[in-house]
């Protein structure tokens, strides 16, 4: 019985030892997962040789580590791979509705039209005219273009268009300093031709009141407006200088007058006339802008323009002056333009001058001969009546005196170069005319004081000469 328990003993201890010996990968086939075992017999090593009983051939290498690049196979998968249970989407409350926003569409100004200045032309009134805009104050009114504003009452006068330089200057606003005026967007323009827009092309100068342009713009329609509040009306001074004919001679009286700025009209006490010559800035204004009734003269201009002239002509006038012929005067309704003003004038049908530029021109009528011109105290005189546009000897010279000797330009060159002879003062003479051309004047009456004197025959004279016009 003992020898039979230690011969089983023997043989457990036998088969201990035999087990312990047995490689890992022996061991595995015992496992019981079957998907590890199938796929470790389905790709046997072809290198290890298999005994030909079928028994297992230890492995000296030990055991076969896993790829570091790949999970072992029974390596839970991570746990950024597990499923993840889905959210159902949350319905997102609407968002308020927001307008939408339309950018606005930059504007580009219009080109601007192309002119040259035009030095001659005959006008029906003068070319340049500033307007004044009163307008409600209204603190709730947003101005977005100029149809919008609101008018109280709009006044206007002409000016004058300057050359200075390579500009022209225009005195649109009388008093500067009294006169509150601002270029501000919808406060002022400038408009040629009365339609076109030119603001862009004008520089104000507040401490003169002038408006300055490219010297393009001389001889052109041009309007310069200005927008103000009612509010800032004002008290300005106006002076009505009235020359008349009383007591057999020309008389000058001075009216000082003080005006709101937006009055429609001036009154001017006048005793009585029969024929007008008004101007304002040194210019006639039309016949229809100003009327005599019950002793008043009624001019439909605005106190912003600045002081005025009167010439008042009556019947006894003339018939008192009548002492050495009668002249049958003839003005142009028109006037020529020139850089300033003056009308075409004829003597019983002949080509007269007027020869005092600055003085407000005769109307038509019936004017007595005031002197007959005399050799030899008058020939500077005598030479330009006889040399000048319209004379007898103007054929002879005329193409050295101007480039276009036909022209109405040369008209009123002559006209100046006459005055001078007249009065030799050359800023009377050559009043608001820009210095080259007085240059070029200068010229023409040298040329014409070196021409010999008129044939015996010829004669000339003055008429109408007086403290008023000539």
């Amino acid at each position: 019985m003992r020898k039979r328990f230690k011969r089983i003993l023997g043989i457990m201890l036998v088969l201990m030892m035999c087990l312990s010996i047995l490689p890992v990968t022996a061991l595995a086939e015992d496992t019981t997962d079957t998907g590890i075992i199938n796929q470790t017999e389905s790709f046997p090593d072809e290198t290890s040789p298999v005994p030909p009983d079928g028994s297992s051939v230890p492995d000296d290498s030990g055991p076969i580590e896993p790829d570091l690049g790949e999970p072992a196979e029974n390596t839970p998968p991570p746990a950024s791979e597990e499923p993840v249970e889905s959210t159902p989407p949350t319905e997102e409350e609407p968002a308020e509705s927001v307008p939408p926003v339309f950018e606005p569409t930059p504007t580009h100004p219009a080109p601007i039209t192309s002119v040259k200045p035009e030095l001659v032309k005959v006008v029906d009134k003068p070319l340049v005219r500033v307007d004044y805009h009163y307008y409600a104050d209204s603190p709730e009114q947003v101005i977005v273009e100029y149809a919008a504003y609101t008018l109280a009452s709009t006044h206007s006068f002409y000016a004058l268009a300057l050359a200075d330089g390579k500009n022209i200057t225009i005195s649109a606003n009388k008093f500067p300093g009294i006169v509150p005026v601002s270029t501000d967007a919808m406060r002022f323009r400038v408009l040629l031709n009365d339609s076109e827009d030119i603001t862009a092309l004008a520089f104000y100068d507040a401490a003169t009141g002038m408006v300055s342009l490219p010297q393009d713009y001389m001889g052109h329609s041009v309007t310069v407006e200005w927008y103000c509040p009612a509010s800032e009306a004002v008290e300005l001074p106006v002076k009505a200088t009235v020359c008349a004919f009383e007591n057999g001679r020309f008389t000058t009286s001075t009216s000082e007058l003080r005006l709101p700025s937006n009055v429609a009209s001036i009154s001017i006490p006048l005793a009585s006339a029969d024929s007008l010559v008004v101007s304002q800035n040194g210019i006639e204004l039309p016949a229809d802008a100003y009327s005599y009734s019950d002793g008043t003269l009624h001019v439909s201009t605005s106190p912003l323009g600045g002081d005025l002239t009167v010439v008042a002509y009556t019947q006894a006038m003339l018939r008192t002056r009548n002492s050495g012929g009668q002249v049958a005067h003839t003005r142009s309704d028109d006037q020529i333009y020139y850089g300033y003003y003056t009308h075409y004038f004829t003597a019983n049908g002949n080509t007269a001058f007027c020869l005092q530029p600055s003085v407000p021109s005769a109307p038509t009528g019936t004017y007595p001969v005031s002197r007959y011109l005399q050799p030899g105290v008058d020939d500077a005189l005598i030479k330009c009546a006889y040399y000048l546009y319209g004379g007898p000897g103007y054929d002879s010279v005329k193409h050295n005196l101007f480039d276009d000797p036909d022209s109405l330009l040369a008209y009123a060159y002559s006209h100046l170069a006459a005055a001078y002879a007249y009065s030799g003062n050359a800023s009377e003479a050559f009043y608001r005319v820009s210095p080259s051309v007085v240059q070029h004047l200068m010229g023409v009456y040298a040329s014409v004081c070196a021409q010999p004197m008129p044939p015996d025959g010829f004669e000339a004279f003055v008429y109408n000469e007086a403290d008023g016009a000539t």
